[in-house]
């Protein structure tokens, strides 16, 4: 397994990664993935993570009100609890951390991953419904 920066090469897999993800988590088609046709304008850092060149696991930071925000936070089924998750998000944090005083993060009850951000350091500081906004204070994770 290898964890890399985004390249244009991996558009395709990258979207059809998330697709999928969000498919089984809503049971519906994903909509709103916009930000995935110009990656590279669209978030500060990406990162896929590969296993014999196929992504199985992305992780982006963007800028939100001159806060980092951590978004397509996405593992294949099969690569979840393994780890790979924490190697992501530490790689994202670290990079927020040089760039940011802040960071955040938003997901939703259906996803079940808050108590992995919980693991990770962040809280959670509003709740709208079904969407969770969570927040880490820094340091980060060592």
């Amino acid at each position: 397994m290898r964890i890399s920066n985004y390249q244009e090469k991996d558009k395709e897999q990258v979207k059809s990664l998330i697709s999928s993800v969000l498919k089984e988590i809503f049971h519906t088609s994903a909509s709103g993935l916009e930000d995935l046709d110009d990656i590279k304008e669209n978030f500060k850092i990406f990162l896929v993570a590969k296993e014999k060149n196929e992504v199985i696991g992305t992780v982006g930071v963007k800028e939100y009100k001159g806060s980092a925000r951590i978004s397509r936070m996405y593992l294949r089924k099969d690569y979840r609890g393994k780890g790979l998750g924490k190697k992501l998000m530490k790689k994202v944090l670290d990079y927020s951390e040089k760039h940011y005083d802040k960071v955040m993060l938003t997901t939703y009850t259906q996803m079940g991953s808050q108590t992995f951000y919980e693991r990770m350091g962040f809280n959670v500081s509003k709740k709208e419904g079904d969407r969770i906004w969570m927040d880490k204070p820094w340091p980060t994770l060592k």
